[in-house]
């Protein structure tokens, strides 16, 4: 930023103009300060040249720090605090703000790379700044907590009522278990013993899940929101609503218009909180509950009125007839709290309940931030900045880990945890988990389930031996034997369902434990088990990438994996083709029908359609009306790796770089001398000591880039955009004959930067032109230039070019 030529007066009103001098300091000595100042400015601009090599500047700070009045010591500060940022170690990606501080301009640099501001309007990221208080550093706080409290863009696990959900790095999306409402997205209602793919989301990136009785709502990187199961936003566990069944996800279209990042399912409602911070909710009942005015049955997104109206959330957590929501203020973090007061579970020291949200004012007396909320069926639970836990609500089985089953109405710190720094808290139906920053699991609470995890082994008649209600936190030994850190908690909240537990590791390994009769754990049970009681690794990775060895790279010839309509592809660095996912019709390209659950390489060619000049590459003219293996390739041993066809031509490079074409030979495309058709691939031979590396065909001409970035053409001269041709004194272009044999594209050679793709007009209707892109990210053309298609302005009424010319933007 400061290395910019355009900023001059931007270093002087950093230097300069600090407006709060003359009203906290004496004339005389402002009069000292501005010639401090005016003699430091060399070494300030010095500094500002050199900003990359500095780590971190002190400037003044040890003579200055007793004397508060000079501005000196604030901007040494403000260096000491923002010399290391990479806002400084790279250019900015916007327009240099005059009235924003550097620390400002930092802070919106960091908000633009996280996933959810980015694709966000002018517009809406002013409004998200005024709502978060009117500076960028207040958003980027938000953002950041968002994040931490979520898990967005982290795999995860939800351990619902009966069913589970588990969400990949990636954004794929397994379900298991009971299915009675078609809960699982499979488009049945059969239940499933093991993870399996929700195909229908092929395509769709999620990053949040929740999970309720019969119900499961998904939300994708595009803030949509997808629901299955019982029809129904409300009271879905007593089966009065609801009964209209949905087996595959649906677009909830009443939120089309919100740009949702988090959902909740309580009992008798669903919230969902949008981009900005603000939470809706559905079906709270008729007599001002939550704020608004809704029948049971009402399917459309009411905002939640009152408290938090203005104040941006950045968490909600929904639990029987409840919902908590953490917010984020300019004076810290914040916890409200709405609905049914029973057991004293929304913290305000009463069990009144609660028609619009309220500030819990605990934190403030207990000097606590929030962090992370949890709302269990009765009780909730809250992490500090400081790793203190904080339970409050109905203390029945030791819900609260206070060692009894008292009651709590206002927060209380557990005490058992105070040498423990917590990070993450998880509450259920009368339990809570409670993980370490070091990864290790506390729990407390009801020890009638096996979800708990301090349960023995199944005994002979496969039931488990059953630990003791745990009125005080109790380290989870046997997720201790995993031997990795456990960094998410998930249970099942509700009141109806026998519970059951994920515990997720840093590697992106699940162990479930607790109740399994509906094959919620993910596993089969044996030994007429019903549930179990030690945790048992289940078979899926939440950290799954599709990325098989040697995958892609940032070169930008190769592409990151294309997600199709139930099959996907992915290409790695070295151009090897791998398919995956449905094969109903052969789109795997492996030649069968069989579904492919992991990355498979593609080692052949199909081709479907016209058979004219013996283009498909089966041996003759014949037209195909479904895909057919060419099997040319086989015999010839050839691993094809990138695949090319032109108007009436194809072309196939082999992973060991020798180049094949087939097809209508006309004009000598086709490379071989002459000007023959070819009816199955046939080796180049003039390119025999070349290592290709990609293929570019058109109407009858074809191009060859080697591993070195030398560029060969062959094929029809009746056009500039071989690149042989000269350009002649009247303007017009020499042609160059027909090239029935690969030549060297020596005006390719002068740019001196290696040429790492062609691609070439390919259409019969219309003269052609060529882009050549080097790897720097320049970009040369040439060939027909009418229309303004090689992007610059021909002179001397030429209508082609016929040597390279670099156009005007930068690839790079």
């Amino acid at each position: 930023l400061f290395k910019s030529s355009t900023l001059p007066s931007l270093r002087t009103e950093i230097i300069w103009q600090w407006p709060w001098i003359p009203q906290r300091v004496e004339p005389q000595l402002y009069n000292t300060i501005t010639s401090l100042i005016s003699l430091l400015q060399p070494l300030l601009l010095f500094l500002f040249q050199h900003i990359n090599e500095i780590s971190v500047i002190a400037l003044g700070t040890q003579f200055l720090e007793n004397s508060p009045y000079l501005p000196i010591h604030q901007l040494s500060s403000m260096f000491s605090q923002h010399a290391t940022c990479s806002f400084f170690r790279q250019p900015a990606s916007f327009a240099p703000d005059h009235e924003l501080s550097m620390s400002e301009l930092a802070a919106l640099d960091m908000c633009q790379k996280r996933a959810i501001f980015k694709p966000m309007t002018p517009e809406e990221r002013q409004d998200l700044k005024q709502r978060c208080g009117g500076s960028w550093k207040l958003v980027l706080r938000f953002l950041l907590a968002g994040e931490a409290c979520c898990r967005r863009e982290k795999p995860q696990a939800i351990a619902g009522p009966g069913h589970s959900i588990a969400v990949t790095s990636n954004g794929v999306v397994y379900s298991f278990g009971s299915n009675s409402s078609g809960q699982l997205g499979h488009g049945t209602t059969e239940e499933e013993w093991r993870p399996r793919l929700i195909r229908s989301l092929q395509g769709i990136r999620i990053i949040q899940a929740a999970a309720g009785p019969g119900r499961t709502m998904l939300i994708s990187d595009a803030g949509e929101v997808y629901a299955f199961g019982k029809d129904s936003f409300g009271e879905v566990e007593y089966g009065g609503q609801g009964t209209k069944t949905v087996a595959t996800p649906q677009l909830v279209e009443s939120l089309k218009n919100i740009f949702v990042v988090q959902a909740a399912i309580g009992n008798f409602f669903t919230a969902v909180l949008s981009r900005e911070g603000r939470v809706y909710t559905f079906s709270w009942g008729n007599d001002g509950r939550l704020g608004h005015q809704a029948e049971p049955n009402d399917v459309e997104p009411h905002p939640l009125l009152g408290a938090l109206e203005n104040i941006p959330v950045v968490q909600i957590a929904a639990g029987y007839c409840y919902l908590l929501a953490l917010a984020c203020q300019p004076s810290g973090m914040s916890v409200y709290s709405v609905g049914c007061g029973l057991g004293g579970k929304l913290g305000h020291g009463s069990r009144t309940d609660e028609k619009y949200p309220r500030l819990i004012e605990q934190f403030q007396l207990l000097n606590l931030q929030p962090m992370v909320v949890a709302a269990g069926a009765w009780h909730a639970a809250v992490v500090g900045r400081d790793g203190r836990v904080c339970t409050w609500g109905w203390g029945r089985y030791g819900c609260l880990g206070h060692g009894n089953e008292e009651c709590e109405s206002v927060p209380k710190v557990v005490d058992a945890l105070s040498k423990v720094k917590a990070v993450h808290v998880a509450t259920g139906d009368y339990t809570t988990f409670v993980v370490s920053d070091d990864g290790d699991v506390y729990s407390f609470g009801c020890g009638e389930s096996a979800s708990l995890g301090h349960n023995a082994a199944a005994a002979d008649d496969g039931q488990v031996n059953r630990h003791p209600n745990v009125l005080s936190p109790e380290l989870v030994t046997s997720l201790k034997e995993v031997k990795e850190r456990v960094v998410q908690i998930s249970l099942t909240n509700s009141v109806y369902w026998n519970a059951h537990t994920f515990a997720l590791t840093e590697s992106g390994k699940l162990y479930a434990f607790g109740a399994g009769d509906k094959g919620q754990l993910g596993m089969e049970l044996v030994n007429n088990q019903t549930e179990r009681g030690n945790p048992e690794q289940v078979d899926v990775d939440l950290r799954l990438s599709l990325r098989p060895p040697g995958a892609w790279s940032a070169n930008p010839r190769f592409l990151p994996p294309r997600a199709g309509p139930g099959h996907s592809i992915a290409v790695t660095s070295s151009g090897v083709v791998y398919s995956f996912g449905s094969n109903s019709s052969g789109q795997l390209g492996h030649g069968t029908t069989e579904e492919e659950w992991r990355p498979r390489p593609i080692r052949s060619v199909y081709s479907v359609g016209c058979g004219l000049g013996g283009k498909l590459g089966h041996g003759s003219r014949t037209d195909e009306k479904y895909p057919r293996l060419i099997e040319q390739f086989q015999l010839l041993n050839l691993q094809p790796m990138v695949v090319a066809a032109g108007a009436w031509h194809a072309a196939v490079v082999g992973r060991d770089g020798r180049v094949c074409t087939w097809g209508w030979g006309r004009y000598g495309c086709l490379g071989h001398g002459n000007e023959e058709c070819e009816s199955v691939p046939k080796v180049v031979d003039a390119l025999s000591k070349v290592k290709a590396v990609h293929v570019a065909t058109g109407d009858y001409t074809t191009f060859v880039v080697s591993d070195d970035g030398d560029v060969y053409s062959f094929g029809c001269g009746e056009s500039a955009s071989l690149g042989h041709n000269a350009a002649a004194d009247d303007g017009q272009v020499n042609r160059h004959p027909n090239v029935l044999s690969p030549e060297l594209v020596t005006s390719l050679k002068e740019v001196k930067e290696r040429v790492v793709q062609i691609s070439l007009t390919n259409s019969v209707y219309w003269n052609a032109h060529t882009f050549a892109l080097t790897e720097s990210g320049k970009l040369y053309a040439f060939g027909a230039g009418d229309k303004g298609q090689l992007g610059m302005e021909l002179v001397n009424n030429q209508t082609e070019r016929g040597n390279p010319e670099q156009v005007d933007v930068d690839l790079r």
